[in-house]
């Protein structure tokens, strides 16, 4: 899965840049 990927996956956790999904 690239980075915009887990970005769709809200319930995915990401430990690195989450603020990446606020950005997108």
């Amino acid at each position: 899965l690239e980075i915009e990927e887990l970005v769709g996956y809200p319930l995915t956790p990401i430990p690195f840049n989450p603020h990446v999904t606020t950005t997108s």
